[in-house]
């Protein structure tokens, strides 16, 4: 196993898609470039006892919105639970069980769900008997699930 089928399966596992990781590296490549040109300014600043502490402090205050944003960040992805086949959030708005990604293509009184990512089709069954979206949203809603 390499270091690129390593990284793939940690992309996956993570839920990171080829855009999240452009823009990964896109801000990785500003903060380097703000960093090389900052630097003289940095090393100036150390030298004054006065503005070391405020440049800690300026740190510090970074870090932390760094690390609260994060955080933010990994709560506001919704909670997914499975039944019927499908992901379901808190609001009982299915999801495709691959992506992760709400599905669509459901008109009142279908049986199939349609994710728009990667195209694949679900149908909502409860034992034998297909059900429609309205009729699946009902069962759970009722915990006869």
């Amino acid at each position: 196993m390499s270091l690129l089928d390593v990284l793939k399966w940690f992309f996956e596992v993570a839920g990171i898609n080829k855009r999240k990781i452009v823009v990964l590296i896109a801000l990785l490549i500003i903060l380097n470039v703000a960093l090389y040109y900052s630097y003289p300014l940095v090393r100036l600043t150390l030298s004054n006892p006065i503005l070391r502490k405020v440049l800690a402090h300026v740190l510090v205050s970074v870090l932390a919105t760094t690390a609260f944003g994060s955080v933010l960040f990994i709560l506001s992805k919704p909670m997914l639970k499975v039944k019927l086949g499908v992901y379901w959030d808190s609001m009982l708005n299915p999801y495709c069980t691959k992506c992760k990604i709400p599905l669509s293509g459901s008109q009142s009184g279908s049986n199939v769900l349609r994710c728009p990512n990667c195209k694949e089709d679900f149908t909502l069954r409860f034992g034998a008997q297909l059900l429609s979206l309205d009729e699946a949203v009902n069962k759970i809603r009722n915990k006869d699930i």
